[in-house]
């Protein structure tokens, strides 16, 4: 009797204390696992801050890149919207540009018995400037003349007074130009279809003004 009841208690505390033994060891486990959880967890916000912050630097960029091409094209819009009006372009003060945009247009129409100006300014700041560039006319026999005014003898030719030309084309259906100014100011291209009675001149240009920057 005292043996069975010996062997009955020494069963019970075999199995109390291996269940003990059993949950440790799972709570060891699964505290080993939460760790790994908690740092693979940390390592991915991690990762996400990385990719968030070369998000955020992308972003800047294309916004910055956004914001200098939108200055360029307004730039050139203006410029564009200046010649077409027959208005001077914006004053190249700094004369950090080398090349200034004078005609660059698929037509110009010319009126019969009109004449078609473009206002171009050889900055101070400049230490020399040259318009240069090519033309072809359209339209009946095509022929066209094209000018180069200083302001003065511009306003004498387009007054009827006369007027010298630092350059004139002649009547033709094409032509270059490559004329050097002689000092800072205001000059004038000119499209003339003056001696046409009846019909329309259809011009095509890609002219420049380049400057000489110090």
């Amino acid at each position: 009797m005292k043996r069975s009841l010996f062997f009955a208690l020494w069963f019970l505390v075999l199995a109390v204390f291996g269940c003990g033994n059993d949950v440790e060891e799972q709570i060891d486990v699964l505290t080993q696992d939460l760790a790994e959880i908690k740092a693979e967890q940390q390592g991915l916000r991690q990762e996400l801050n990385r990719v968030e912050a070369g998000q955020q630097g992308l972003q800047q960029g294309i916004e910055e890149m956004d914001q200098d091409l939108n200055a360029k094209v307004d730039a050139l819009g203006n410029r564009v919207n200046h010649l077409e009006t027959g208005e001077p372009p914006p004053p190249v003060s700094s004369c950090k540009e080398d090349t200034v945009i004078v005609g660059k247009f698929p037509s110009v129409s010319v009126s019969p018995g009109s004449f078609t100006p473009f206002k171009v300014e050889f900055p101070r700041t400049a230490n020399a400037a040259k318009i240069s560039g090519d033309f072809v006319s359209q339209g009946g026999d095509g022929l066209i003349t094209v000018f180069i005014f200083d302001a003065d003898n511009y306003r004498d030719w387009s007054d009827g007074r006369g007027g010298v030309p630092l350059f004139r084309s002649g009547r033709v259906t094409r032509g270059s130009i490559n004329v050097d100014l002689p000092q800072p100011g205001i000059y004038y291209l000119v499209f003339s279809n003056l001696e046409s009675t009846f019909l329309v001149r259809s011009v095509t240009a890609d002219i420049v003004l380049t400057l000489d920057c110090p």
